[in-house]
Protein backbone atom coordinates (compact mmCIF):
# COMPACT_ATOMS: atom_id res chain seq x y z
CA UNK A 1 0.00 0.00 0.00
CA UNK A 2 1.20 3.38 -1.10
CA UNK A 3 0.70 6.48 1.31
CA UNK A 4 0.67 10.00 -0.36
CA UNK A 5 0.34 13.04 2.43
CA UNK A 6 0.45 16.56 0.55
CA UNK A 7 -1.13 20.25 1.44
CA UNK A 8 -3.82 20.08 -0.99
CA UNK A 9 -4.93 18.55 -4.35
CA UNK A 10 -3.15 20.79 -5.82
CA UNK A 11 0.27 19.88 -4.64
CA UNK A 12 -1.27 15.48 -4.62
CA UNK A 13 -1.75 15.72 -8.18
CA UNK A 14 1.55 15.85 -10.03
CA UNK A 15 2.47 13.50 -7.13
CA UNK A 16 -0.17 10.89 -8.17
CA UNK A 17 0.48 11.00 -11.50
CA UNK A 18 4.35 10.63 -10.98
CA UNK A 19 3.56 7.19 -8.80
CA UNK A 20 1.63 6.16 -11.46
CA UNK A 21 3.88 6.38 -14.78
CA UNK A 22 6.63 5.09 -12.40
CA UNK A 23 4.58 1.81 -11.05
CA UNK A 24 1.27 2.03 -12.31
CA UNK A 25 0.33 -1.44 -14.78
CA UNK A 26 -2.00 -1.04 -17.25
CA UNK A 27 -4.83 -2.67 -17.78
CA UNK A 28 -8.30 -2.61 -19.57
CA UNK A 29 -11.08 -1.27 -18.15
CA UNK A 30 -15.12 -0.97 -19.67
CA UNK A 31 -14.12 2.93 -20.41
CA UNK A 32 -10.88 2.42 -21.92
CA UNK A 33 -7.07 1.68 -20.64
CA UNK A 34 -5.85 2.73 -17.32
CA UNK A 35 -2.68 2.54 -15.54
CA UNK A 36 -3.31 1.05 -11.82
CA UNK A 37 -1.40 1.37 -8.71
CA UNK A 38 -0.59 -2.24 -7.93
CA UNK A 39 -2.57 -1.95 -4.66
CA UNK A 40 -4.67 0.20 -2.12
CA UNK A 41 -3.39 3.94 -1.94
CA UNK A 42 -3.97 6.16 0.91
CA UNK A 43 -4.11 10.31 0.37
CA UNK A 44 -4.03 12.30 3.31
CA UNK A 45 -4.58 16.27 2.58
CA UNK A 46 -3.84 18.42 5.47
CA UNK A 47 -5.34 21.08 4.42
CA UNK A 48 -8.40 19.91 2.21
CA UNK A 49 -10.30 23.33 2.26
CA UNK A 50 -7.72 24.18 -0.27
CA UNK A 51 -9.99 22.57 -2.89
CA UNK A 52 -9.17 23.98 -6.64
CA UNK A 53 -6.75 22.99 -8.61
CA UNK A 54 -5.43 25.57 -11.02
CA UNK A 55 -3.34 23.24 -13.60
CA UNK A 56 -4.36 24.52 -17.17
CA UNK A 57 -3.37 20.86 -17.69
CA UNK A 58 -6.03 20.08 -16.15
CA UNK A 59 -8.38 22.16 -17.31
CA UNK A 60 -10.82 21.41 -14.18
CA UNK A 61 -14.45 23.17 -14.63
CA UNK A 62 -14.30 25.00 -11.13
CA UNK A 63 -18.20 26.52 -11.78
CA UNK A 64 -19.02 22.69 -11.98
CA UNK A 65 -17.58 21.83 -9.24
CA UNK A 66 -18.31 24.34 -6.74
CA UNK A 67 -22.29 23.84 -8.16
CA UNK A 68 -21.70 20.48 -7.54
CA UNK A 69 -20.56 20.24 -3.86
CA UNK A 70 -23.89 22.53 -3.53
CA UNK A 71 -25.68 20.31 -5.18
CA UNK A 72 -24.52 17.34 -3.13
CA UNK A 73 -25.19 19.48 0.66
CA UNK A 74 -28.66 20.27 -0.63
CA UNK A 75 -29.48 16.70 -0.62
CA UNK A 76 -30.28 16.65 -4.77
CA UNK A 77 -30.11 13.96 -7.22
CA UNK A 78 -31.97 16.25 -10.35
CA UNK A 79 -29.02 16.34 -12.92
CA UNK A 80 -30.82 19.25 -14.66
CA UNK A 81 -29.38 21.64 -11.88
CA UNK A 82 -25.82 20.19 -13.32
CA UNK A 83 -26.26 19.42 -16.99
CA UNK A 84 -25.95 23.37 -17.71
CA UNK A 85 -22.20 23.15 -16.59
CA UNK A 86 -21.51 19.23 -17.76
CA UNK A 87 -23.76 18.10 -20.76
CA UNK A 88 -22.35 14.72 -20.28
CA UNK A 89 -23.52 14.45 -16.47
CA UNK A 90 -26.81 13.26 -18.54
CA UNK A 91 -24.63 9.82 -19.14
CA UNK A 92 -24.18 8.42 -15.60
CA UNK A 93 -27.53 8.04 -14.98
CA UNK A 94 -30.16 5.16 -15.38
CA UNK A 95 -33.28 6.89 -15.86
CA UNK A 96 -32.51 8.36 -18.95
CA UNK A 97 -30.85 11.57 -17.57
CA UNK A 98 -33.39 12.51 -15.23
CA UNK A 99 -31.59 11.88 -11.66
CA UNK A 100 -28.71 10.06 -10.43
CA UNK A 101 -30.06 7.59 -7.76
CA UNK A 102 -26.02 6.84 -6.48
CA UNK A 103 -26.06 10.89 -5.56
CA UNK A 104 -24.38 11.46 -2.35
CA UNK A 105 -25.92 13.97 -1.37
CA UNK A 106 -29.27 12.60 -1.85
CA UNK A 107 -28.18 9.91 0.35
CA UNK A 108 -26.44 11.77 2.95
CA UNK A 109 -29.79 13.80 3.74
CA UNK A 110 -32.64 11.98 2.16
CA UNK A 111 -31.85 8.11 2.58
CA UNK A 112 -35.41 6.76 2.97
CA UNK A 113 -38.08 7.45 0.36
CA UNK A 114 -41.68 6.52 -0.10
CA UNK A 115 -39.80 3.90 -2.36
CA UNK A 116 -37.80 2.06 0.02
CA UNK A 117 -40.61 0.33 2.06
CA UNK A 118 -39.43 -2.83 3.69
CA UNK A 119 -35.81 -1.35 3.12
CA UNK A 120 -34.78 -1.53 6.18
CA UNK A 121 -33.47 1.99 6.94
CA UNK A 122 -34.91 4.74 8.93
CA UNK A 123 -32.28 7.52 8.24
CA UNK A 124 -33.92 11.10 7.19
CA UNK A 125 -30.80 13.17 7.61
CA UNK A 126 -27.15 10.99 7.93
CA UNK A 127 -25.06 14.76 8.73
CA UNK A 128 -27.61 15.67 11.50
CA UNK A 129 -26.99 12.42 12.38
CA UNK A 130 -23.36 13.15 12.68
CA UNK A 131 -23.87 16.21 14.41
CA UNK A 132 -26.03 15.03 16.85
CA UNK A 133 -23.75 12.08 17.61
CA UNK A 134 -20.25 14.03 17.81
CA UNK A 135 -21.49 16.78 19.91
CA UNK A 136 -22.69 14.54 22.85
CA UNK A 137 -19.63 12.65 22.47
CA UNK A 138 -16.60 14.01 19.80
CA UNK A 139 -14.56 10.18 20.74
CA UNK A 140 -17.87 8.28 19.29
CA UNK A 141 -16.12 5.99 17.28
CA UNK A 142 -19.78 4.63 15.70
CA UNK A 143 -20.50 7.33 13.25
CA UNK A 144 -20.27 6.66 9.94
CA UNK A 145 -22.42 7.88 6.42
CA UNK A 146 -23.34 5.35 4.12
CA UNK A 147 -23.13 5.77 0.41
CA UNK A 148 -23.16 1.92 -0.68
CA UNK A 149 -26.73 0.75 -1.02
CA UNK A 150 -26.52 -2.86 -1.38
CA UNK A 151 -30.32 -3.17 -2.19
CA UNK A 152 -29.98 -0.63 -5.04
CA UNK A 153 -26.22 -0.76 -6.20
CA UNK A 154 -26.02 -4.40 -6.55
CA UNK A 155 -28.33 -4.11 -8.83
CA UNK A 156 -27.14 -1.21 -10.83
CA UNK A 157 -23.94 -3.39 -10.49
CA UNK A 158 -24.96 -6.47 -12.16
CA UNK A 159 -26.48 -4.78 -14.69
CA UNK A 160 -24.47 -2.92 -16.18
CA UNK A 161 -24.94 0.56 -15.10
CA UNK A 162 -23.82 4.04 -15.44
CA UNK A 163 -24.78 4.90 -12.00
CA UNK A 164 -23.06 2.89 -9.13
CA UNK A 165 -21.04 4.66 -6.34
CA UNK A 166 -17.67 4.81 -6.42
CA UNK A 167 -17.04 5.90 -2.98
CA UNK A 168 -18.68 3.73 -0.61
CA UNK A 169 -18.79 5.39 3.19
CA UNK A 170 -17.13 7.80 4.96
CA UNK A 171 -15.93 7.93 8.81
CA UNK A 172 -15.82 11.52 10.18
CA UNK A 173 -13.55 11.70 13.67
CA UNK A 174 -13.12 14.57 15.98
CA UNK A 175 -9.47 15.16 17.87
CA UNK A 176 -7.35 18.03 19.53
CA UNK A 177 -10.61 20.41 18.32
CA UNK A 178 -10.56 19.41 14.30
CA UNK A 179 -13.12 17.48 12.91
CA UNK A 180 -11.02 14.81 9.95
CA UNK A 181 -12.89 12.81 7.46
CA UNK A 182 -12.24 9.42 6.35
CA UNK A 183 -13.16 8.41 3.20
CA UNK A 184 -13.54 5.03 1.39
CA UNK A 185 -13.68 4.37 -2.41
CA UNK A 186 -14.01 1.17 -4.25
CA UNK A 187 -12.40 2.42 -7.55
CA UNK A 188 -11.20 5.76 -7.96
CA UNK A 189 -9.92 7.43 -11.02
CA UNK A 190 -7.46 10.24 -9.85
CA UNK A 191 -7.84 13.07 -12.83
CA UNK A 192 -11.56 13.69 -12.63
CA UNK A 193 -12.57 11.84 -9.16
CA UNK A 194 -10.24 11.85 -6.33
CA UNK A 195 -8.11 14.96 -7.19
CA UNK A 196 -10.80 16.71 -9.02
CA UNK A 197 -14.88 16.69 -7.88
CA UNK A 198 -14.83 13.97 -5.08
CA UNK A 199 -11.68 16.87 -3.59
CA UNK A 200 -14.65 19.32 -3.58
CA UNK A 201 -18.09 18.08 -2.34
CA UNK A 202 -16.52 15.87 0.18
CA UNK A 203 -14.20 18.87 2.19
CA UNK A 204 -17.64 21.03 1.74
CA UNK A 205 -19.18 18.40 3.57
CA UNK A 206 -16.09 17.84 6.01
CA UNK A 207 -16.49 21.71 5.87
CA UNK A 208 -19.91 21.88 6.44
CA UNK A 209 -19.67 19.47 9.41
CA UNK A 210 -17.37 21.35 11.32
CA UNK A 211 -18.91 24.49 11.06
CA UNK A 212 -21.93 22.80 12.65
CA UNK A 213 -20.26 21.43 15.48
CA UNK A 214 -17.55 24.62 16.41
CA UNK A 215 -14.72 22.46 15.05
CA UNK A 216 -12.12 23.30 13.59
CA UNK A 217 -11.18 21.89 9.77
CA UNK A 218 -8.93 18.56 9.81
CA UNK A 219 -7.29 16.23 7.12
CA UNK A 220 -8.87 14.36 5.08
CA UNK A 221 -7.97 10.72 3.99
CA UNK A 222 -9.19 8.90 1.38
CA UNK A 223 -8.29 4.92 1.03
CA UNK A 224 -8.44 3.75 -2.61
CA UNK A 225 -8.90 0.46 -2.97
CA UNK A 226 -8.34 0.86 -6.75
CA UNK A 227 -6.18 4.16 -7.81
CA UNK A 228 -5.77 4.73 -11.36
CA UNK A 229 -5.79 7.32 -14.22
CA UNK A 230 -7.43 6.38 -17.54
CA UNK A 231 -4.26 6.76 -20.15
CA UNK A 232 -6.24 9.38 -22.71
CA UNK A 233 -6.65 12.03 -19.51
CA UNK A 234 -3.21 11.85 -18.40
CA UNK A 235 -1.01 14.90 -18.55
CA UNK A 236 0.37 15.04 -22.54
CA UNK A 237 4.08 14.31 -23.31
CA UNK A 238 4.45 18.29 -23.57
CA UNK A 239 4.43 18.02 -19.67
CA UNK A 240 7.62 16.14 -18.83
CA UNK A 241 8.27 13.57 -16.26
CA UNK A 242 10.87 15.78 -14.70
CA UNK A 243 8.28 19.12 -14.24
CA UNK A 244 6.90 16.71 -11.77
CA UNK A 245 10.60 14.92 -10.57
CA UNK A 246 11.75 18.49 -9.91
CA UNK A 247 8.81 19.42 -7.41
CA UNK A 248 7.72 22.26 -9.24
CA UNK A 249 4.24 21.77 -8.48
CA UNK A 250 5.33 23.33 -5.46
CA UNK A 251 4.78 26.65 -7.23
CA UNK A 252 1.27 26.35 -5.87
CA UNK A 253 -0.84 29.53 -5.57
CA UNK A 254 -2.30 28.80 -1.80
CA UNK A 255 1.33 28.29 -0.87
CA UNK A 256 2.44 31.20 -2.63
CA UNK A 257 -0.92 33.06 -0.48
CA UNK A 258 -2.07 34.46 -4.36
CA UNK A 259 -5.16 32.11 -3.42
CA UNK A 260 -6.93 31.81 -0.25
CA UNK A 261 -10.60 29.96 0.48
CA UNK A 262 -14.09 31.84 1.92
CA UNK A 263 -14.99 30.22 5.16
CA UNK A 264 -18.25 29.08 4.78
CA UNK A 265 -18.81 29.72 8.47
CA UNK A 266 -17.66 33.53 7.26
CA UNK A 267 -19.86 35.62 9.14
CA UNK A 268 -22.02 32.54 10.33
CA UNK A 269 -21.76 31.70 13.74
CA UNK A 270 -23.64 31.84 16.79
CA UNK A 271 -22.89 35.75 17.11
CA UNK A 272 -25.46 36.25 13.75
CA UNK A 273 -27.86 32.94 14.22
CA UNK A 274 -27.89 30.46 16.40
CA UNK A 275 -26.85 27.00 15.32
CA UNK A 276 -30.88 25.50 14.43
CA UNK A 277 -31.54 28.69 12.63
CA UNK A 278 -28.64 28.80 10.67
CA UNK A 279 -28.78 25.33 9.42
CA UNK A 280 -33.00 26.33 8.38
CA UNK A 281 -31.57 29.22 6.94
CA UNK A 282 -29.14 27.32 4.90
CA UNK A 283 -31.58 24.85 3.88
CA UNK A 284 -33.65 27.74 2.53
CA UNK A 285 -31.09 29.69 0.72
CA UNK A 286 -29.53 26.43 -1.05
CA UNK A 287 -33.48 25.44 -2.14
CA UNK A 288 -33.96 29.02 -3.82
CA UNK A 289 -30.49 28.89 -5.12
CA UNK A 290 -31.26 25.52 -7.37
CA UNK A 291 -35.12 26.22 -7.62
CA UNK A 292 -35.68 29.99 -8.23
CA UNK A 293 -31.86 30.42 -9.92
CA UNK A 294 -28.60 32.41 -8.67
CA UNK A 295 -30.76 35.58 -9.35
CA UNK A 296 -33.06 35.54 -6.71
CA UNK A 297 -30.82 33.45 -4.44
CA UNK A 298 -28.39 37.14 -4.84
CA UNK A 299 -31.08 38.74 -3.53
CA UNK A 300 -32.31 37.00 -0.62
CA UNK A 301 -29.82 34.61 0.50
CA UNK A 302 -28.52 35.14 4.56
CA UNK A 303 -25.95 32.52 4.23
CA UNK A 304 -22.65 34.64 3.46
CA UNK A 305 -20.63 32.05 1.78
CA UNK A 306 -23.88 30.98 -0.92
CA UNK A 307 -24.34 34.82 -1.52
CA UNK A 308 -20.64 35.65 -2.13
CA UNK A 309 -18.93 32.71 -3.22
CA UNK A 310 -21.80 30.14 -5.18
CA UNK A 311 -23.59 32.61 -6.53
CA UNK A 312 -21.29 35.04 -8.69
CA UNK A 313 -19.87 31.80 -9.58
CA UNK A 314 -22.89 30.88 -10.69
CA UNK A 315 -24.26 34.16 -12.29
CA UNK A 316 -20.63 34.49 -14.27
CA UNK A 317 -21.42 31.05 -15.82
CA UNK A 318 -24.90 32.00 -17.19
CA UNK A 319 -23.07 34.93 -18.41
CA UNK A 320 -20.30 32.94 -20.12
CA UNK A 321 -23.23 30.47 -21.71
CA UNK A 322 -25.68 33.77 -22.91
CA UNK A 323 -25.43 36.40 -25.70
CA UNK A 324 -22.01 35.83 -27.25
CA UNK A 325 -21.01 39.74 -27.51
CA UNK A 326 -19.60 40.55 -24.30
CA UNK A 327 -19.79 37.63 -22.85
CA UNK A 328 -16.52 36.73 -21.60
CA UNK A 329 -15.78 39.89 -20.41
CA UNK A 330 -19.15 40.21 -18.55
CA UNK A 331 -18.25 36.84 -16.81
CA UNK A 332 -15.15 38.47 -15.47
CA UNK A 333 -17.05 41.42 -14.09
CA UNK A 334 -19.17 39.14 -12.49
CA UNK A 335 -15.99 36.97 -11.32
CA UNK A 336 -14.71 40.02 -9.79
CA UNK A 337 -17.14 39.96 -6.98
CA UNK A 338 -16.39 36.49 -5.85
CA UNK A 339 -15.14 36.64 -2.31
CA UNK A 340 -12.94 33.45 -2.49
CA UNK A 341 -10.18 34.28 -4.53
CA UNK A 342 -9.01 30.40 -5.05
CA UNK A 343 -12.37 29.87 -6.77
CA UNK A 344 -12.52 33.49 -8.36
CA UNK A 345 -8.99 32.81 -9.77
CA UNK A 346 -9.09 28.93 -11.11
CA UNK A 347 -12.75 30.85 -12.93
CA UNK A 348 -11.09 33.28 -14.46
CA UNK A 349 -7.91 31.30 -15.60
CA UNK A 350 -10.41 28.52 -16.84
CA UNK A 351 -12.85 31.47 -18.91
CA UNK A 352 -9.07 33.11 -20.30
CA UNK A 353 -8.39 29.49 -21.87
CA UNK A 354 -11.83 29.31 -24.00
CA UNK A 355 -11.05 33.57 -24.59
CA UNK A 356 -7.93 32.76 -26.38
CA UNK A 357 -8.30 29.35 -27.81
CA UNK A 358 -5.96 26.97 -25.20
CA UNK A 359 -8.08 24.06 -24.31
Amino acid sequence: MHTITARNIQQALPMAIACLKSQGRREDSRAGPVLRYPGPVVTVLEQPQERVIFYPWRDANPFFHIVEAAWMLAGRNDLKQLTPYVKRMAEFSDDGGVTQPGAYGKRWRGWATENDVGHGYVWVDQLDWVVKRLRANPGDRRVVIQHWDPWVDTVAAEENGADVPCNISMLPWAMDGKLHLSIFNRSNDIMWGLYGANAVHFSVCLEYLAGRLGLAVGTMTTFSNNFHAYEATLPPSKIPMAYLAREEWRNDPYEKRVAEPFSMAHEWTDDVFPEAKREVYMREDLNTFFEAGAAEALQTARWPWLRRVLVPMALAHQRYKGPRDGRYAGAHAILAGVAATDWRRAAAEWLERREHGST
